[in-house]
């Protein structure tokens, strides 16, 4: 999910392409400008709703959807241990989404 940055607005629903410590890649139908602020509700594997605020770098629209590139703002170490477990267990080692 896609918010307003002081997160009281729902602006888009967008699917994770790729996530990192430092960002993520998300394709949506949804129109976020380039350099626009987000806070960005992410829902990882063992149910736990975090919470990153973020930039959008860019965008690569096709013919359905916009792919974006967002870059995370420093959030608490212990959301970034979670992301990197998540990213570990679902983003490497010929797991799904991964490589």
């Amino acid at each position: 999910e896609v918010f307003e940055p002081d997160g009281r607005m729902l602006v888009g629903v967008a699917r994770l392409l790729n996530l990192s410590v430092q960002g993520a890649c998300v394709e949506s139908t949804s129109h976020f400008p380039e350099s626009a602020r987000y806070l960005l509700r992410l829902l990882l594997d063992d149910r736990r709703l975090i919470s990153i605020d973020g930039e959008v770098l860019w965008r690569r629209p096709f013919a359905h959807m916009t792919e974006y590139g967002f870059k995370f703002d420093p959030y608490p170490p212990m959301d970034q241990t979670r992301v990197l477990e998540f990213v570990k267990k679902y983003f490497s080692g010929g797991r799904p989404g991964g490589k």
